[in-house]
């Protein structure tokens, strides 16, 4: 369940284009920001990197995760906007954003996407 994972999320990931499944919570000691280049895993189907030390933006890139299910990011230090291309993500069921810093309304773009549940 839990690991001893330290360091920065390495752009790297973006890199791993067959991957589906990547589980990176409750690591406390992974800390930076999102890479941009994680919207290239076009396969993936769950992303999970709550409970960390992440900061920065929610990637606007995200939104070709065409297969993504479950984006988990809560209790992180995320900030700024929720990207309205996340709701480009047609497969995505459960989006978990609480417990960070994240400020304004949640886009429009989300409330099309029919299995969506959203934690905010």
């Amino acid at each position: 369940d839990k690991n001893e994972l330290s360091g920065m999320l390495p752009s790297e990931l973006g890199l791993l284009r067959n991957v589906d499944d990547v589980q990176l919570h409750a690591n406390k000691q992974l800390a930076g920001t999102l890479p941009t280049e994680l919207g290239e895993l076009t396969n993936l189907e769950r992303f999970w990197a709550n409970g960390m030390r992440i900061k920065g933006n929610i990637p606007s890139e995200f939104g070709k995760l065409s297969n993504l299910s479950d984006l988990y990011l809560e209790n992180n230090s995320l900030s700024g906007r929720i990207p309205s291309e996340l709701g480009q993500i047609s497969n995505l069921r459960d989006l978990r954003l609480f417990q960070n810093r994240l400020v304004g309304t949640l886009p429009s773009e989300l409330f099309a996407l029919s299995r969506l549940e959203i934690a905010y």
